[in-house]
């Protein structure tokens, strides 16, 4: 799996009651996340690479290091597979 993503272009962003909603424009499609899945696109659109997320999911949630890894790869095949994100080719964003 890619170490770093970006959010397509063809997005609206829109934060409602602290949760991220997305419009796609092209293919009028609305997406909304819960909690997890707003603090993981907020890493993303910040260029935080995949162990950066990882660490980010187990301090932010307190979750075993192994159930940040899997929710985070099942919600990154998600975006992919939904036309979301795609894969990034550049250095991380350092702390």
């Amino acid at each position: 799996m890619n170490d770093l993503f970006k959010l397509r272009n063809n997005f609206i962003i829109e934060k409602i009651e602290g949760k991220i909603t997305l419009f796609d424009v092209e293919k009028s499609t609305f997406y909304s996340f819960n909690k997890t899945g707003t603090h993981i696109l907020g890493l993303i659109k910040k260029k935080y690479n995949r162990s950066q997320i990882v660490k980010s999911i187990e301090d932010k949630f307190v979750v075993t290091k192994e159930k940040a890894v899997n929710d985070l790869d099942d919600f990154l095949k998600t975006l992919s597979k939904s036309g979301i994100t795609v894969p990034l080719k550049q250095k991380p964003r350092k702390k």
